[in-house]
């Protein structure tokens, strides 16, 4: 940003009408709001940010955006930084948002409108910034790795007294969403239709979501159509839902991607409530905290924590299979993600009892029991990644893990939790990815397991953002 640009910011009205100001004057608070970007963009903005707010003078401000207009150039066009006053004196707002007019992208990261998995996206997306708003209006499908899903969605957004120097800058947006998910490794698929209505303020990190879906579960074939039938005798899982849910969710990702970042954490949690309308009654909490640290010699330690409880009310007894927790896989959402398993295949040793004292005693049933997730997670995963001396981009991987998955919520959770707890560890060789994460091979071994749960040794390690 040329220097005459950040002389706009002083309030005062001989300031105002200056062509050129002293780099050297001194500068208020830097107030920092990211508008319509998602994914790395917003990620890569958010930690200009930072850099932003530890500006003390206009020349020291002019730099560190030069700075952050060469990191975004990186993640690729059609991103604006736009400098405007603050709301106190010799402050200075900046904005990063989509550039006007219509654009396609492709993206890969978090998914951070489900359940933080990783995913890759394609988006059309048109923005108008000269509608009172502004309007943007963003198209687009989305396929998550972890559960074999794809999502298509259309999304409406504005904002909310963007210009008031008194009240915050909200974001409300209205969605429709069609999606199509593999719940299970074996078992039905899902298919739904919802709608929402959000409201966000512009850094992101707190949204209030209002939504209402209707789901169907789906055999996929003769034999998952055989198992499928049993629900309702075994554990009363209802095939069909309406649900209509509040939620509160705050995420603040400030995790390094364009490599020059030491170290950073992740926090993300969630409340939502369903039962005013609909077929489900049910609160669900989550909580997940992952930090990234870039250790000398080149080494990056990253680590993992996080937690669920989904509790049925009223007479709801048993909780719908899309809302309940899984654990296992090398490639799944923060908190499921357990190398040494196949993907979702920590199993429930409750059922596994439950199925074999019905007539119905194939693998195929059996399974499909074992892997329907519980009502309660908690998980912990750490990794260590270092470059492979004279092996060019190749870096080694140590990974560990200790997590449990309990069936349903009861006094006795925090025993349940010790009895149910699973363990593994694992090596194996990778590259990261230029926009950060990792793609590799990882051999695991899990040293505490139980018989009902379904173990994959060798394993495709994929990341998205960080290596978790």
């Amino acid at each position: 940003m040329p220097s005459d640009a950040a002389g706009a910011a002083p309030s005062s009205s001989d300031a105002a009408t200056r062509a050129f100001v002293c780099a050297d004057e001194p500068l208020g608070v830097v107030e920092v709001s990211i508008d319509g970007l998602r994914g790395r963009k917003r990620r890569a903005a958010a930690e200009a940010g930072e850099t932003l707010r530890g500006a003390r003078t206009l020349g020291d401000l002019d730099g560190r955006l030069r700075n952050a207009a060469s990191s975004l150039a990186i993640h690729g066009e059609g991103t604006v930084i736009e400098v405007s006053p603050g709301k106190e004196s010799a402050g200075i707002r900046v904005t990063f948002r989509q550039q006007s007019g219509a654009c396609l992208s492709a993206d890969a990261g978090l998914d951070e409108a489900r359940f933080l998995e990783p995913a890759m996206g394609l988006r059309a997306e048109f923005v108008d910034r000269e509608a009172r708003g502004p309007l943007h209006m963003r198209a687009g499908g989305l396929l998550t790795l972890s559960g074999d899903a794809f999502s298509g969605t259309l999304r409406l957004a504005s904002s909310l007294w963007r210009n008031s120097r008194t009240l915050p800058t909200l974001v409300p947006a209205f969605e429709i969403t069609a999606r199509g998910a593999e719940l299970t490794r074996v078992g039905p698929l899902q298919k739904a239709k919802l709608g929402a209505f959000t409201l966000a303020d512009t850094s992101g990190r707190h949204t209030l979501r209002f939504e209402v879906a209707a789901r169907e579960l789906c055999p996929r074939d003769e034999v998952s159509e055989a198992v499928w039938r049993l629900p309702e005798a075994l554990w009363h899982l209802p095939m069909r839902t309406s649900k209509a849910s509040v939620g509160y969710r705050f995420f603040d990702d400030k995790r390094p991607i364009s490599g020059t970042g030491v170290s950073g954490q992740l926090w993300s949690a969630s409340a939502e409530l369903a039962g005013l309308l609909g077929d489900v009654a049910a609160a669900r909490l989550t909580s997940k905290w992952a930090m990234t640290k870039r250790l000398s010699g080149g080494g990056i330690w990253n680590i993992c924590v996080a937690g669920g409880l989904m509790r049925p009310l009223g007479s709801k007894a048993v909780s719908p299979l899309e809302d309940r927790f899984h654990l296992g896989g090398s490639y799944g959402c923060l908190g499921e993600r357990f190398p040494g398993f196949a993907m979702r295949g920590v199993g429930s040793a409750d059922h596994g009892r439950q199925i074999s004292s019905t007539a119905m005693e194939g693998s195929s049933a059996k399974s499909a029991l074992n892997y329907s997730g519980g009502d309660a997670r908690l998980n912990l995963t750490t990794a260590f990644q270092w470059p492979l001396p004279r092996c060019g981009p190749l870096q080694g991987i140590a990974v560990g893990s200790v997590g449990s998955l309990v069936e349903k919520i009861r006094p006795s959770l925090p025993v349940d939790l010790i009895h149910q707890v699973r363990g593994s560890v694992g090596v194996g060789v990778g590259v990261p990815l230029p926009w950060g994460g990792f793609l590799g091979l990882v051999c695991s071994q899990p040293v505490l397991a139980r018989q009902s749960d379904q173990m994959q040794r060798l394993q495709v390690w994929l990341s998205f953002g960080a290596t978790l």
